[in-house]
């Protein structure tokens, strides 16, 4: 055995060396070793095993796919075994997956022999190919040479985006993304995205962004600020390390119960109502029927009655539902937006312009949303705030604070002196921020919501005051403007395979799509 142990571990640094040593033509790698195979200076002993676990990545840093690999690697005769490889805590260790990681792609279906194998732009298992007693050093350069031939990419594709930091595009762009916020519960307070934080851009929206809402316990209808301000006083906080979303109230609570609540973020059975001969909870939001999974937690669900004083419960609205479980947009272009067009089109009497078709089936079809009133994603203009709060300064009331409208993206200029036209958004097609294109779906319609202080709850008069005289288009009033993300890449990428986005990404508005 001695021998064999000597044998396998002699073939099995040769594999490593040689996988370790495969680059792409722009140099980089394409296999990821974990355990001591990533460590050059590792020393290897037979205790470790003649086995190398690995993952592929393409040129642009993309992971490859561990069912297509295997298809192909049985084609061309390698047996190696891919996945989780019966080792959940080892795959989580080698992959770096978190407790919450691992708990929601559990929660979302993944399973062993799923084609789940790429979640949230992170593998859930390895590569794992084996040696033994009548392997040969040949077999290793075979293998070596397979993953050479099909995985190794000798031609850049000039349709990679570029993968330039933000910390590295020049400081003259004029517009960048100014702060970037998540509601997790509906009509409650915003979660601001740290700086430095990459944040996923799902289909439904921004990752997070409206996923839970509080139901009246009588009728049904989802809460909003527009009949509890109050609800501006709930703060939810994501706590990924602990896998939790943790509430609190920053008014008064009416009983001596919690000062705090907190739920999974991973979809665990145990909260929600599975003693209910039906536990999911038929509500309706923005005049939509849906499907939403009750909380069973007696306590969360009092913290809240509490502090709005009236009976409720949290319901959950994940992503990925069909039926009553999916939203779909209700945004669209509005008669004040232009698009570029001429503004003639704008003077009373004029001949409109006929409305041009959609340029793919991807336009024709409704964006899929949580529970946000009209769109995935809102995006907000500090320069068309300037210009409002200069109209409401004028008439000696206080500015207003950009958290009034509640935006998703925040955008503004790098340099005041380079400070867009105000309400420059109605013309735009689309933006692309950071590495990804958005199409905008139309000007946000608003009520007097806008009025309630996020702060404490307070409601005033403006900014829909000034909004109903400076920005009122066929009785209907607007600021800010409906987006989603345009998931059309025209080559695997890492950014693609796991949108994100950050605060300081620079926005290009009309900028060319691919």
């Amino acid at each position: 055995m001695a021998h064999v142990a000597s044998h396998t571990l002699y073939l099995r640094r040769h594999l490593a060396k040689g996988l370790s040593a495969l680059r792409h033509s722009n140099g980089e790698p394409v296999c990821v070793l974990y355990g001591e195979d990533n460590d050059p200076n590792a020393k290897l002993i037979a205790e470790h095993g003649p086995v190398v676990a690995f993952n592929l990545l393409n040129a642009a840093g993309a992971w490859i796919s561990l069912n297509e690999f295997e298809k192909l690697a049985t084609l061309q005769k390698f047996h190696v075994r891919t996945g989780g490889v019966c080792s959940p805590g080892g795959i989580s260790a080698a992959l770096k997956l978190e407790p919450w990681e691992v708990r929601r792609n559990f929660s979302a279906g993944f399973r062993c022999g799923t084609d789940q194998d790429i979640i949230a732009g992170k593998p859930t298992g390895v590569i794992r190919a084996s040696l033994g007693a009548m392997s040969i050093m040949q077999d290793v350069k075979s293998f070596v040479d397979f993953i050479a031939e099909f995985y190794r990419e000798t031609e850049y594709p000039a349709t990679i985006p570029p993968t330039t930091t933000v910390e590295l595009v020049s400081d003259t762009a004029q517009l960048r993304v100014q702060a970037l916020s998540v509601f997790p519960i509906k009509s409650c307070a915003a979660y601001s995205v740290p700086h430095g934080i990459d944040w996923e851009v799902k289909p439904e929206g921004l990752a997070w962004d409206r996923e839970w809402c509080l139901v009246h316990s009588g009728t049904g209808q989802a809460l909003s600020q527009k009949r509890y301000p109050q609800m501006a006083l709930i703060r939810p906080v994501l706590d990924f390390q602990q896998g939790l979303l943790r509430v609190t109230c920053c008014g008064p609570v009416r009983t001596d119960g919690p000062s705090e609540v907190s739920v999974p973020l991973s979809a665990d059975p145990t909260v929600l109502d599975t003693q209910d001969s039906n536990p999911m909870l038929v509500s309706r939001v923005c005049g939509d029927q849906i499907s939403a999974q009750k909380c069973a937690l007696p306590e969360v669900n009092a913290f809240f009655s509490d502090v709005l004083g009236v009976p409720c419960v949290l319901a959950r609205f994940p992503a990925g539902g069909r039926g009553r479980g999916m939203r779909q947009s209700k945004a669209q272009i509005q008669k004040h937006q232009r698009f570029g067009k001429s503004a003639t089109s704008l003077i009373p009497g004029s001949f409109p312009d006929l409305p041009s078709p959609p340029d793919s089936d991807s336009e024709q079809q409704g964006s899929k949303i949580l529970l946000a009133n009209e769109s995935p994603i809102l995006l907000v203009n500090t320069a068309s705030l300037r210009a409002l709060n200069h109209d409401i300064m004028a008439k000696g009331d206080a500015p207003v604070p950009i958290s009034a409208f509640r935006g998703n993206v925040v955008i503004g200029p790098s340099n005041d002196n380079d400070a867009p036209l105000p309400y420059a958004e109605d013309a735009w097609a689309n933006v692309k921020i950071g590495h990804h294109n958005f199409q905008l779906m139309g000007s946000c319609r608003r009520c007097q919501m806008v009025c309630v202080d996020q702060k404490n709850g307070a409601k005033h008069q403006e900014p829909f005051l000034t909004l109903a005289k400076t920005r009122r288009f066929d009785g209907k009033v607007f600021f800010g403007t409906h987006m989603r993300h345009d998931c059309r890449p025209s080559y695997a990428t890492k950014e693609a395979q796991y949108p994100t986005i950050r605060v300081g990404d620079t926005v290009e508005p009309n900028a060319p799509t691919h």
